[in-house]
């Protein structure tokens, strides 16, 4: 079958293996969503959270029968396992570490269509995902990027690379195009434990209505008295920069943000992400980009980019 018009790339996920007559339980004391009702065939992100409010990842839970598959970022993988090791005591819950075996890619089209018609396997309208060969899982678009997910043991990866073949890999600067006009947050660059869930744009993946879990009392705080102090902001400007904390927004001569994500796009030119303090956030302002002692003028816009 033809593919040309499909693109893909292997994502940088972790695979955890979760365990347990508590493990829902147990995910939905640690994390923003509501995890509880979670039933079987159904995909849902959650956010787990420390004590000050603040990210310790974004998480996506495929519930099966007897366990859940979850993605985790691979940055933040060891650093979630300490995490969740923490905060089991009494609990009937085991994670297993599954990413040395598994792989994860991410499958773009500009017609939907075209990716259920190449891929094996047909999601039902009541489920989020479906299993084909018993091991390959495939999911339905969750975020802005629309894209497929195919998440599969490395031992199937000959019968997946003939799968591919004539369909397009990405490059990482191709798929950061994509991801930063998207407005996606990324773990390691928007995603990091400095920020709660509010700031970074992911406050979807947060239920206010659920029982307590770590970090809440500082999250519902935030929310009910709108006390972020910064938020994810896009970034335009007429000529390329470097994208990490030294990098920082200025507005009338003062430091007022800083990058995080850079992309040269094919429609929007030079772009990027980074976050900016609530108080000086205003899309008529006069804004510059500051890094290795250059100012360039830049325009801060609202995500994703349009």
């Amino acid at each position: 079958m033809q593919c040309l018009m499909i693109k893909y790339i292997r994502s940088g996920f972790g695979v955890l293996k979760f365990l347990g007559n508590d493990r829902l339980d147990l995910i939905n004391r640690l994390s923003t969503n509501d995890v509880s009702t979670l039933k079987k065939s159904t995909v849902l992100k959650t956010i787990i959270t420390n004590e000050k409010g603040r990210i310790v990842d974004l998480i996506t839970l495929f519930c099966f029968d007897e366990y859940i598959l979850s993605l985790v970022s691979d940055v933040y993988r060891i650093k979630l396992i300490e995490h969740l090791e923490r905060y089991t005591v009494m609990d009937d819950f085991t994670c297993e570490d599954l990413s040395s075996s598994y792989e994860v890619i991410l499958m773009f089209s500009g017609d939907d269509e075209t990716i259920k018609g190449y891929i094996s396997g047909n999601i039902d309208k009541d489920e989020s995902f479906c299993i084909t060969d018993k091991y390959i899982i495939t999911t339905k678009p969750d975020d802005m990027m629309n894209c497929y997910m195919l998440i599969y043991p490395k031992s199937y990866e000959d019968k997946i690379s003939e799968t591919l073949k004539g369909c397009t890999e990405l490059t990482e600067k191709e798929y950061e195009e994509i991801r930063v006009e998207s407005g996606i947050p990324s773990a390691g660059k928007e995603i990091t434990d400095e920020v709660n869930p509010l700031e970074c744009g992911l406050k979807k993946y947060i239920s206010f209505t659920k029982g307590c879990y770590i970090g809440q009392e500082v999250i519902a705080r935030l929310d009910s008295y709108d006390k972020i102090s910064r938020q994810l902001v896009g970034i335009k400007a007429n000529s390329s920069f470097s994208a990490d904390k030294e990098t920082k927004i200025i507005k009338e001569g003062h430091e007022c943000g800083y990058v995080t994500s850079y992309a040269l796009s094919e429609k929007y030119g030079h772009i990027g992400m980074g976050f900016i303090k609530t108080a000086l956030f205003d899309l008529s302002g006069n804004y510059y980009i500051r890094f290795n002692q250059t100012e360039i003028p830049a325009e801060i816009v609202h995500l994703p980019f349009k």
